[in-house]
């Protein structure tokens, strides 16, 4: 399942304009989707988060304070809409 980014309405109209078959968002659109899907997981707890992404590869960084939130943090990462590859680089404080 990939978490999806922005209000439905905005992807709609964007997968009309762009058609639906092979249509990748940008990457600045991934970073955004990448950072409101953790958000939306507060008991993960990340410090000094830093998201790179380009050509929808993506590298995540920062502190966690367990070894769980690193690897939940990636699985939910990955999954965000657009994210071909990434490459997980957390470390427990």
């Amino acid at each position: 399942m990939h978490w999806f980014f922005g209000n439905m309405e905005v992807i709609m109209q964007t997968l009309e304009r762009h058609g639906h078959a092979g249509w990748q968002p940008k990457d600045t659109e991934i970073e955004h989707g990448i950072k409101n899907a953790l958000a939306r997981h507060p008991q993960i707890k990340l410090r000094d988060l830093k998201i790179y992404v380009k050509d929808s590869d993506v590298k995540i960084s920062g502190k966690a304070s367990k070894q769980s939130d690193i690897t939940e943090a990636g699985a939910i990462a990955a999954n965000v809409f657009g994210v071909r590859h990434l490459e997980n680089n957390l470390s427990v404080i």
